[in-house]
């Protein structure tokens, strides 16, 4: 319907007789005027809504107007201006429950209205819930064309895609499910006890084994999970991967989510695979797709885009990704060497190409084997940086703030963001430059360093561990907590912060509420004096 030609068709006012309805019948909340007319050849009923309200208030002009065909209709809006809808009147009138009352202003509206709708299977009992009827199954013609549509040109781009390779399946079993390899044993008193590798599927001697215990495979050397017959009746493992392949105007990333469980025959174990997202990159955008219900029609299919699934991390098949990536802006960034960091390690892929674009100084971080903060810029690749690291210095140590000679040590350590920052106030302290020393005292004071940096500004940590050694009434954090409050409040007093005694106070919990009355006294006294 051309709405030009409509719009040339005279608006039917209130009448006289309207008014005087709307007057004696009160429970009416809209009224329908139709007549039926022939526009551009094609038969049309044209449908005034008037509003109770606006006929009681002295407006003329109807609220809607309605052109409706048998394969089509549109609606006029006169509630602000002149402005055109496609969506139903049923909606237009917002008629939910409570339901409103829609009448027709005399029965040759209602005549006409039935008359139009006679080509429905089951009209409805009055001519307005046909108009509804009408108009439903017009949207869902429309609603088909579009998903249609739609659908048409998914499949055209999933056309680009091409096969796997042949060893797509085994390097899954292999090298994307690393982590579910297990021996299972037969317990028995004897020093060697009869297992089976699922991994190299080999039958082998275990000594030692406890159920649920890591170990490593006698006969093919891979890290094992050792498992007791009678105590692993059923195992679920879940998995996912990522494949890369070329496309007409880049590449795709296939993801994989993979399923493998063991029963009581569990040299026999099931595997199951299904592709469930594909992420399209092509120059400076990606176009995101996924398997599921399709647009809630039950039908299970590639729809674009909602970016539900992987969250976690993929391990990604390597032997094709350096002819993937070349002549792409990824040829650089080192995907491979992270994806391959150990076997079966896992990737947040999305995250990972989406840092390297924004900071292309993730690939030195890989090649550093700076893993763990590599893996954490790919996770939270939405995140900023700038509280961990100087982005606009030009090397890796510089980035970090790490004196180059010490640089090592973090490298050595594979450190996390939140290790550097312990590192760097450990050299702030003139103290700790070494990895051993390091992960001594992360692993004895790391929950508890604002405690400790509070206090080493006024001692050594040789002197805070031969004093705390001392307080054997507390624990470390209790006894760190008491020590921090009692020299802040000696601080405040004034007293002598290098003297010994002030320091290191015999019992500590007497001197500590001493110091916190003191505090309260003073403090007093200067609100006094002011």
């Amino acid at each position: 319907m051309k709405k030009r030609e409509l719009k040339k068709l005279p608006i039917k006012t209130v009448t006289a007789h309207m008014i005087e309805q709307a007057k004696r019948i009160t429970n009416v909340s809209y009224w329908l005027d139709a007549e039926s007319k022939i526009i551009a050849h094609k038969r049309t009923l044209v449908i005034s809504v008037y509003a109770q309200e606006n006929i009681l208030d002295n407006q003329k002009q109807p609220i809607y107007r309605v052109f409706q065909q048998k394969h089509d209709y549109i609606t006029q809006d006169f509630t602000n201006g002149s402005t055109w809808k496609t969506g139903g009147i049923y909606y237009l009138l917002s008629n939910f429950y409570p339901r409103k009352s829609i009448c027709c202003v005399n029965a040759r509206t209602e005549k006409a209205m039935q008359q139009f709708f006679r080509y429905l299977q089951k009209p409805e009992k009055s001519g307005y819930d046909s108009l509804c009827l009408a108009q439903a199954q017009i949207r869902a013609e429309r609603l088909k064309k579009r998903h249609q549509t739609i659908m048409q040109a998914i499949d055209t781009k999933m056309k680009e895609i091409k096969p796997l390779p042949k060893d797509f399946d085994d390097w899954i079993d292999k090298t994307a499910m690393a982590h579910s390899r297990y021996i299972y044993y037969k317990y028995s008193r004897k020093k060697q006890m009869d297992g089976y590798c699922t991994y190299c599927q080999t039958d082998v001697k275990v000594s030692g084994a406890k159920h649920r215990d890591t170990g490593i495979c006698p006969n093919c050397g891979k890290k094992v999970i050792f498992l007791a017959e009678g105590k692993a009746r059923h195992i679920a493992d879940k998995g996912t991967a990522a494949f890369l392949q070329k496309t007409p105007a880049g590449f795709v990333i296939r993801y994989f989510s993979i399923y493998k469980t063991y029963g009581e025959n569990y040299r026999t174990p099931d595997i199951y695979m299904y592709e469930c997202k594909r992420d399209f990159y092509e120059k400076d955008n990606v176009y995101f797709y996924e398997w599921r219900d399709f647009k809630l029609t039950r039908k299970t299919r590639w729809c674009d885009g909602w970016q539900i699934f992987f969250s976690s991390a993929s391990a990604i098949y390597t032997k094709n990704l350096d002819k993937v990536l070349v002549g792409t802006a990824f040829r650089y960034c080192a995907l491979k060497q992270f994806a391959t960091r150990y076997e079966g390690a896992g990737v947040y892929v999305y995250g990972y190409l989406y840092t390297y674009l924004k900071n292309p100084y993730l690939e030195y971080f890989v090649k550093a084997r700076l893993y763990h903060m590599t893996d954490y810029m790919s996770k939270y690749h939405m995140a900023s940086y700038s509280r961990y690291l100087d982005d606009t210095a030009k090397s890796l140590p510089a980035m970090l703030q790490i004196p180059k000679q010490h640089f090592s040590v973090v490298q050595e350590l594979d450190m996390s963001f939140s290790q550097v920052s312990l590192f760097q106030k450990l050299m702030q302290h003139n103290m700790i430059y070494d990895a051993k020393s390091f992960l001594l005292f992360e692993e004895k004071y790391g929950a508890y360093t604002p405690y400790m940096f509070d206090i080493l500004q006024y001692t050594t940590l040789h002197k805070i561990e031969r004093y705390a050694a001392q307080q054997t009434q507390f624990d470390i954090k209790t006894m760190l907590m008491l020590w921090c409050d009692y020299l802040k409040f000696v601080a405040e007093l004034g007293y002598d912060m290098k003297n010994t005694f002030v320091l290191f106070p015999k019992h500590l919990k007497e001197a500590h509420d001493t110091a916190y009355q003191d505090v309260e006294k003073q403090r007093e006294a200067q609100r006094l004096h002011k």
